[in-house]
């Protein structure tokens, strides 16, 4: 009988093409702060939590962010499950016996929370590797390797472990599933089983690095390999409420005009950011080719009712490399 692998689920987050949802002001089913806090532990809540229904008090509600309608698993706040109703229909027959499917709505299309009410207990904590809570011991954080115990995973599909209950995990099955149906936006994290001792988290960095450098060998650029910045002076030094608000109608601009809702369409970049400093507001924008940003943003940059007049940097280096250079242009 072949082994069954444990996976921590994660959405992809170094790719802008897969961003996920914010859940803004939506408020809570529970009485918390908003609608994000209703899917984990409350204050004080430790080892004998539980899963709340929430099916019940649901409401639909208004997510945002720049998520592309091919993003299967885009979650929401990065940490809680979201599936399109593409990848619902694929796993079905896992996600409902183990949780809740609560509709969001989004321009992208239709697509659910969900709220995982499986809580296992599988792990091996002696031979396991993590930083242990001081309060509640049998609460871990910061997990190097996973010991787990096999006979323990028998028709597990997806679920909580509850030494670590803000994560979702899944196993083989699931992955394949996925796979088979050619979902997108998921990264699963082999977490179990790996020999005595192994970093987990290493072993998926090595694994990420070397899948890059296959891409690279192959012609694949780093979609993030390039930047752009756009570089807006402000009329007195210091940032008005109208530039401000100029500033955050320029961003909606970028977004529109970079937005690609297909795998297919060409891909130029996207808006990572802003900082204002010395006089300055700088856009930041990531890409695999600045000198195709450029051309692509160039009748735009030029139409910008802006004064003094805006730069730009093109440049060759990370949108998070602050301090390279790179060709100046007034637009």
């Amino acid at each position: 009988m072949p082994i069954v692998n444990v996976f921590k689920l994660e959405p992809i987050l170094d790719n802008p093409l897969y961003e996920g949802f914010g859940s803004g002001g939506s408020l809570s089913c529970l009485g918390r702060d908003n609608a994000f806090d209703d899917f984990f532990p409350a204050n004080g809540e430790v080892w004998d939590w539980k899963s709340s229904k929430l099916a019940d008090r649901w409401k639909p509600i208004v997510v945002k962010g720049r998520t592309r309608p091919f993003n299967d698993y885009p979650c929401l706040g990065m940490m809680v499950p979201v599936f399109s109703r593409r990848a619902v229909d694929a796993l079905r027959d896992y996600l409902e016996p183990n949780g809740e499917l609560l509709p969001l709505i989004h321009p992208a299309g239709e697509y659910y929370a969900f709220n995982c009410r499986t809580i296992v207990e599988v792990l091996d904590r002696e031979a396991s590797q993590a930083l242990w809570s001081p309060v509640e011991p049998r609460l871990g954080t910061m997990f190097d390797y996973y010991a787990i115990y096999a006979d323990r995973l028998t028709e597990l599909s997806i679920f909580r472990m509850r030494e670590q209950p803000n994560l979702i995990f899944v196993t083989t099955p699931f992955v394949e599933r996925a796979r088979k149906h050619g979902l997108n936006g998921f990264h699963f994290v082999k977490v179990w089983p790996f020999p005595e001792g192994t970093n987990y988290r290493l072993e998926d960095k090595n694994q990420r690095q070397a899948a890059q450098q296959i891409r690279t060998a192959h012609g694949v650029t780093d979609i993030k390999a390039e930047s752009l910045v756009i570089c807006l002076p402000l009329e007195s030094g210091k940032l008005s409420k109208d530039e401000k608000k100029r500033i955050s109608s320029m961003e909606d601009d970028l977004d529109a005009q970079l937005f690609t809702p297909t795998l297919d369409d060409p891909y130029f970049g996207s808006l990572e950011g802003k900082k204002t400093a010395k006089g300055i507001t700088k856009l930041y924008l990531s890409c695999p080719d600045a000198e195709a940003l450029f051309r692509k943003l160039s009748h735009w940059l030029k139409a910008l009712n802006w004064q003094p007049r805006p730069k730009v940097l093109v440049r060759n280096v990370s949108f998070d490399d602050f301090s390279a250079g790179g060709r100046e242009v007034t637009v």
